[in-house]
């Protein structure tokens, strides 16, 4: 197996990994923005963000092997939802983020 497709079977098992991480973040941030604990909601927001970008990386570095292994990760959904994060984040619309984190 050549380096490259080591990388990416490697790369693609972080992701497996990672995920429920991500998830356990979205979900305590719902839970601090709902509970007006916005201190801590944007304690987790930053390394959460940092966390969507790496997937993002991750997903288009592994897209020729989840083509040839017929695996379909699409970004389109995290691609659409982002900039409207990033707008609440912007205006300190915490209702906005709580709710597209939670429903999105």
């Amino acid at each position: 197996m050549n380096n490259n497709k080591k990388l990416m079977i490697e790369t693609l098992q972080e992701i497996d990994n990672y995920l429920p991480k991500v998830m356990h973040a979205v979900q305590s941030m719902v839970s601090y923005f709902q509970g007006g604990n916005e201190q801590q909601a944007i304690e987790v927001f930053g390394p959460f963000t940092e966390a969507m970008q790496w997937l993002l990386d991750a997903i288009t570095l592994t897209k020729s092997m989840q083509e040839e292994y017929d695996i379909h990760v699409s970004t389109q959904e995290l691609e659409d939802v982002l900039p409207q994060l990033l707008e609440g984040w912007e205006n300190s619309d915490y209702i906005l983020i709580s709710d597209i984190l939670e429903y999105e």
